[in-house]
């Protein structure tokens, strides 16, 4: 999921830098706008090189609700993913690691 969530980022915000700044529980918001400040955000480092797509994603501005405790949800530019099952694409914050699930 990580490879394709990365093909995805590439083609919303192209192929330079890719700043991430935590909103705590209410998500992971990725960007290409640097942060005013280091503590504000940090650049995002690539697993994969040439990241293919093998899922679809979009993009919304309709907010999860109930998704719990740990579930953060991911942002592009200030938009919600979403998979191709309808469900939010989210990192499980009770996990230390950038583990993806929809």
């Amino acid at each position: 999921m990580l490879e394709a969530f990365e093909a995805y980022l590439r083609e919303q915000l192209g192929q330079g830098h890719v700043w991430v700044r935590s909103g705590g529980t209410r998500g992971y918001v990725f960007t290409d706008k640097q942060p005013e400040s280091m503590a504000a955000g940090h650049l995002y480092e690539f697993t994969f090189r040439n990241p293919m797509a093998s899922r679809s994603f979009e993009l919304t501005t309709r907010k999860p609700h109930g998704l719990g405790n740990y579930p953060v949800p991911i942002l592009i530019n200030g938009r919600y993913v979403t998979c191709a099952n309808g469900n939010y694409l989210i990192k499980l914050g009770s996990v230390f690691s950038f583990f993806l699930d929809c």
